[in-house]
């Protein structure tokens, strides 16, 4: 049996690539969390979505609706996009809480309808935390104070309940009990930890105490209950009842014993500060919360001076795992009253200091208030990390974090800030460069009900309210922006609803986070996908925005007031705009279009369905006038650039972006934002139309005097363009970057990511300060150095400070390759445009060049590629004179794929399964011949390549002939035995009055038999060169074989010719 033989003429050589190790295993894991129907839905539903399982929980009613394992395992990308529906349609789950007094139970009924009191204390991608502040029992419960609390990771979650007597109680305790769906109906159980499972699959859930209470389950029933029962409680003392959940999509009975000892005698981790101050750090295992804390320290941290931006944290840990099978280390990174909070950007490295690709989820909250509840007492952070560490083994790695500067400019971070104390106590993300202040937050349910991009401040321009010059610190608030905002037909804002944040990368050189979720009543699904770039002059956010209207949607371009008003992104928005400017100026890559004073408050549009008029567009807000009344607060001006635009609205594709202002009467100050807004005439979104932009969001310093950063080229450039238009203008032309690889796939122009393939070499046109280039498809997190041609020698790029603290690592668990991230200098005198040459380098990046498919593994798919995708390489247009697929998989023809078209008959030959869809199967006696027209322009080289796979072994009756060639006088040209037999792969190519040119060597019987080979046999007259390559490797190869290929006058497939012998 054979299939795909085909011609060409080029050979391909191909390496083994070893895929990551282990300790990445658990890095394509992930959680969510959010208001199933919008914060503002007075169901009060929440939802927690995970790598392995499902949740929903009613707040206010306190009761879960749905629990379970997913039955098929979601990336994170899918995930971020689905529906409700995926956790509605698990099985229903109900728990009872109880306080007990006198031997009395009193249950839980509801929590405080206030869903403020539902408290988000941390959240990102590894683990979901909320927290019940008020609890309200049955009537005639003691009195006292009771919380409940829910953290999630992506493989475990607990639920805890809290009480506190107000009073000494008697004959007390507290109990928790779960209730499972019936389908569970197998009871599993090791020691204290049991669990219910169904027998088809064996899903199900293991679940355990979290208290020192005793866990009993009701097989019947189908439930497991936690009682902690105290004689004697005394007034003030807090004591906890709860229970640890394991759902399993698969093998919960055979899990059930390792999940209770590594939750029992989890793992050991030591930990030892060795900068800036070497110290033992203390470790400990929380049980509620399921992570092993690590306490860091706050040293060398004395306040806010230049020498600490370079301030660097390492600490050195280990984790041995003593069991026999692989243990996921969730760890928790501590800090209490932390040094630089503002500001945190933290990586695991090896030992080292090479970063190695596994975040850390950066969560903290610094509003320390007197409210009375836990978690504001003191500033905190807590960064979140998953390490897989294999059976019966120790992983030592290093937790770096800085705060101002990664290397030699400011560090990009993006982390979810805990508002208990400030107020609201819902999502909210700050995203900073450096440590001195936000530069950037986000509420993607406008919980705090303002808009989803709020507090923006510059950077590196005098501190806020000072009357002497002070840096470092705090700047003034300019913001701020929304993405999608939609109003029904009485005026009325739609909010977002199913709103989940998607933590790609925290930082330090670029941070990655999507918003996605629903809008105009569940009518358009959004995503808003932002990233922070590192650099040493200004912010500049990134906004990749997608809309797609799945339902249709009234609007109206110019709308009276409010109703049906849209607008895709808001420069200024509705309810932050609460800052005034005096001029507005809109122009394109060419330069200035207009400026004007823009009409200010009325809350209606003053300008509406401005067209775009170039390639890239930008709009200025400058001229601002200050709201600070001290002798050096700065502020700053705001301008957007759209780099990318495409969509269809109202059924009519679009290339065009169109812009409106509109005047805003936020805080009671008359203002004006942009809009990008649709065009006239559009009176309804249908299903299927969709906005998709790149938007640059840029807040720049007013005046050079303001700036005391290190940029020389906008120093320069405030000093020619203070206060004014040019300033956006500026970023819109010189940050254009071109980008041309030599070597490598461009997946993204801007921010710049190029795919290693064949390497990855490239250049660069245009860019202002520290420009981002990534590098993907990496089969390793190490080995690799970035390189800049400088007068024609290629030189290392090293920003470094600390030692290796200037590129970023990410692993993708989807793909099993590596990212690495930098921040490249592209300034140059003037600002010129002028070409960069750089390229990637490392002992690692040779691979690629035998990776086809850039797949970072040379395997089936790569030869694939060969066989089957030739049509669509443009370097071999012209040299392919046949490719016979034999996919047909009926029929009487096989058709070619080359250019030439030269069809086969395939009478009298079977047609069977094979590795890729069909294969022609040929028993001995019949075969396939071939027009001879192919070879006319054959003379000196040729390469011949097949799959074959034979299907019974008999080598000593006959030699299988994979194909067969004469001349005119029945000379033989072209023969392959596959094999002889004498079990060996013996190939003729060519012919004289002397002889033959041969070559053979013996095989494995697996080279031919049970399994699909690709076969390469190719001639070279000129060189006298014959080479056999089995699986793309160099199976044999001979000199001195000149013998000519010309005058074939017959060409047979799987036998001597068509009706003879001797065949396959």
């Amino acid at each position: 049996m054979k299939r795909n033989v085909l011609f060409f003429l080029s050979i391909f050589v191909f390496s083994i690539q070893v895929n990551a190790t282990s300790k990445w295993d658990n890095v394509s894991d992930y959680t969510y969390m959010w208001w199933k129907d919008g914060w503002r839905n007075s169901a009060d539903v929440f939802n927690i979505q995970t790598s392995s399982y499902g949740l929903s929980f009613d707040y206010d009613d306190f009761q879960i609706n749905n629990f379970g394992p997913l039955a098929e395992r979601y990336s994170e990308q899918e995930a971020l996009g689905q529906d409700n529906d995926v956790i509605s349609e698990l099985p229903a789950v109900s728990i009872e809480c109880s306080v007990k007094s006198d031997d009395v139970k009193y249950k839980v009924v509801s929590a405080d309808p206030d869903a403020r009191n539902c408290m988000l204390i941390e959240s990102g991608k590894f683990f979901q935390r909320r927290w019940f502040e008020v609890l309200n029992f049955e009537t005639g419960a003691p009195a006292g104070k009771g919380y409940f609390q829910v953290a999630a990771w992506p493989d475990r979650i607990s639920f805890i309940l809290f009480f506190t007597p107000d009073s000494t109680l008697t004959d007390a305790g507290l109990e928790f009990t779960v209730d499972f769906d019936d389908q569970y109906s197998e009871f599993v159980e090791f020691a204290s930890a049991k669990g219910f499972a169904k027998s088809s699959d064996d899903s199900g859930y293991v679940i355990m105490a979290e208290s020192l209470g005793q866990i009993s389950c009701d097989t019947t029933a189908k439930s497991c209950t936690v009682n902690y029962d105290i004689a004697s409680w005394a007034e003030g003392v807090e004591k906890t009842a709860g229970v640890i959940v394991y759902p399993l999509r698969e093998n919960c009975s055979g899990r059930v014993s390792e999940i209770l000892l590594s939750e029992l005698s989890p793992p050991s981790v030591s930990a030892e500060q060795l900068w800036p101050v070497s110290s033992q750090l203390t470790t400990s295992y929380d049980k509620n919360l399921g992570f092993r804390k690590i306490d860091l320290r706050n040293d060398n941290c004395p306040g806010r001076t230049n020498i600490d931006n370079d301030r660097i944290e390492r600490v050195k840990f280990t984790i041995t795992n003593n069991y026999d099978f692989a243990y996921p280390a969730r760890l928790c990174f501590s800090k209490l009253g932390v040094c630089g909070i503002t500001g945190i950007s933290a990586i695991l490295c090896d030992t080292d200091n090479e970063p190695l690709g596994i975040p850390v989820q950066l969560s903290k909250d610094w509003h320390n208030s007197s409210s009375g509840t836990r978690f504001d007492v003191q500033s905190w952070f807590r960064g979140m990390s998953i390490v897989t560490v294999p059976a019966n083994s120790s992983v030592e790695l290093v937790y770096t974090s800085v705060n101002g500067f990664w290397g030699q400019a400011p560090a990009a971070s993006h982390a979810q800030l805990c508002l208990v104390g400030w107020g609201g106590n819902q999502l909210w993300d700050q995203a900073s460069l450096g440590s001195w202040g936000e530069s950037i937050t986000y509420d993607p349910d406008i919980n705090l009900g303002r808009s989803m991009v709020d507090d923006v401040r510059p950077m590196m321009v005098w501190n806020m309210n000072k009357d002497t010059p002070e840096k470092w610190w705090w700047t003034n608030n300019v913001g701020g922006c929304d993405f999608l905002t939609v109003f029904d037909s009485n005026g009325s804002k739609f909010y977002n609803s199913n709103m989940k944040s998607m933590y790609s990368a925290y930082c330090p050189n670029i941070t990655d986070v999507t918003y996605a979720g629903t809008a105009a009543n569940d009518n358009i699904k959004l995503s808003c996908r932002t990233r922070l770039l590192r650099t040493d002059d200004y912010i500049r956010a990134v906004y990749d925005l997608r809309y797609d209207v799945v339902g249709a949607v009234t609007v109206d371009a110019n709308p009276s007031g409010n109703n049906n008003r849209i607008a895709f992104f808001q420069l200024g928005s509705d309810g932050y705009n609460n800052h005034n400017f005096e001029m507005m100026a809109r122009g394109d890559e060419n330069g200035l279009v207009e400026e004007w004073a823009p009409v200010k408050g009325g809350l209606s549009y003053s300008r509406t369905s401005i067209a775009g008029t170039g390639s890239v567009n930008w709009f200025s807000l400058h001229q601002a006038n200050s709201k600070d009344t001290s002798a050096y607060g700065a502020w700053a001006n705001r301008g957007l650039v759209v780099r990318e635009y495409e969509g269809r609205l109202g059924g009519v594709v679009q290339s065009t972006p169109y812009f409106s202002v509109y005047g805003t009467n936020n805080g009671g100050v008359p203002s004006a934002n942009v809009e990008l807004s649709l065009p006239s005439g559009v009176t309804e979104l249908k299903p299927g139309d969709y906005v998709e932009a790149q938007v640059v969001y840029v807040i720049v310093p007013q005046y050079a005097a303001d700036y005391y950063g290190p940029n020389a080229n906008l120093s320069a450039a405030l000093l020619s363009y203070e206060d004014g238009w040019e300033m956006i203008h500026r970023e819109a032309t010189s940050n254009d970057i071109e980008v041309n690889v030599i070597s490598g796939e461009l997946v993204s122009r801007y921010p710049t990511v190029i795919k290693a393939c064949g390497g990855a070499e490239f250049d660069l046109s245009g860019g202002l300060g520290f420009v981002p280039v990534t590098i993907t498809n990496l089969p390793d997190y190490k080995g690799f150095t970035l390189q800049r041609k400088v007068d024609g020698s290629w030189t290392d790029v090293d920003q470094s400070v600390n030692g290796n603290d200037f590129w970023q690592c990410d692993y993708d668990g989807q793909s099993e390759t590596f990212k690495l991230s930098f921040n490249v200098d592209l300034d140059t005198d003037g600002d010129e445009r002028l070409v960069s040459q750089w390229r990637l380098t490392g002992v690692n990046l040779p691979v690629f060049e035998n990776d086809i498919n850039c797949d970072n593994s040379v395997d089936m798919g790569d030869l694939f590629v060969i066989t089957d995708n030739w049509l669509e390489r443009p370097s071999l247009q012209g040299v392919l004179s046949a490719h016979w697929s034999f996919d047909e998989g009926m029929g009487a023809t096989a058709g070619d794929n080359s250019a030439f078209e030269n069809d086969v008959d395939t009478t009298g030959v079977a047609w069977v399964e094979g590795y890729d869809d069909s294969c022609v199967y040929f028993d001995g006696t019949n075969a396939i011949g071939v027009p001879i027209s192919i070879f006319d322009n054959i003379s000196e080289q040729v390469t011949i390549s097949l799959w074959q796979n034979g299907d019974v072994i008999d080598i000593t009756n006959e030699h299988s002939i994979a194909f067969y060639a004469t001349g005119t006088d029945l000379s033989r040209i072209f023969l392959v035995h596959l094999p002889w037999q004498n079990g060996a792969v013996h190939f003729v190519a060519g012919q004289d009055a002397t002889g033959y040119d041969t070559l053979s060597k013996a095989a494995n019987s697996t080279d031919y038999h049970g399994q699909w080979n690709h076969w390469t046999f190719s001639k070279n007259t000129t060189t006298g060169s014959m080479k056999i390559y089995l699986n793309g490797s160099l199976f044999h190869e001979t000199l001195g074989n000149t013998r000519p290929i010309q005058g074939i006058e017959s060409f047979t497939i799987g036998a001597y010719g068509v009706g003879g012998g001797g065949g396959l």
